[in-house]
């Protein structure tokens, strides 16, 4: 299963015996990092997006200090500096939004990568050759005995066979 370290365990039954068996995969180290990259991205995301409203917001305000300067046919020294300072915060936050916005849309498709190729492989499994079960000999179809003979006036052998 993605995501998971293989498991192997060894299970010996007799003949016919059943046994209900329950395994509980652990989560492999690249798993958990593609879920803490994804939560960072998104993190920054969620940022881009709150660094982008404040930009916004300060966009609004340096365009209601142009339009009142429109229609009063000009501004005061101190509304002016005011209207500086909204354009270079505005400035500020814009690009603090993008970079925080695009290093989450990074992190985020990283994560995305390392969850999707989270394929662990299975250590190799060493089998044991299984020992059949012993059999006693059956007896052999064929019996031979030799046997010397020796005796006063005699030598020889005897053979004696069954089949």
């Amino acid at each position: 299963m993605n995501g998971h370290t293989p498991r192997t365990e060894r299970v010996h039954l007799e003949r016919a015996e059943r046994r209900e068996l329950s395994v509980e995969l652990e989560t492999t180290l690249q798993r958990k990092v593609s879920f803490a990259v994804l939560g960072l991205g998104g993190g920054l995301l969620l940022a881009g997006g709150a660094l982008g409203a404040v930009a916004f917001v300060k966009e609004s305000d340096a365009r209601a200090i142009r339009d009142t300067a429109a229609t009063a046919g000009g501004l005061p020294a101190e509304s002016l500096a005011r209207f500086d300072d909204l354009r270079a915060s505005r400035d500020a936050f814009r690009l603090a939004a993008v970079l925080s916005a695009g290093a989450g849309l990074s992190l985020t498709a990283i994560g995305v990568v390392l969850r999707v190729v989270d394929r662990p492989s299975a250590p190799p499994i060493a089998f044991e050759e299984a020992t059949p079960p012993s059999v006693p000999e059956a007896p052999s179809a064929v019996e031979l005995a030799i046997s010397p003979a020796v005796g006063p006036g005699l030598v020889g052998a005897s053979v004696v066979g069954a089949f």
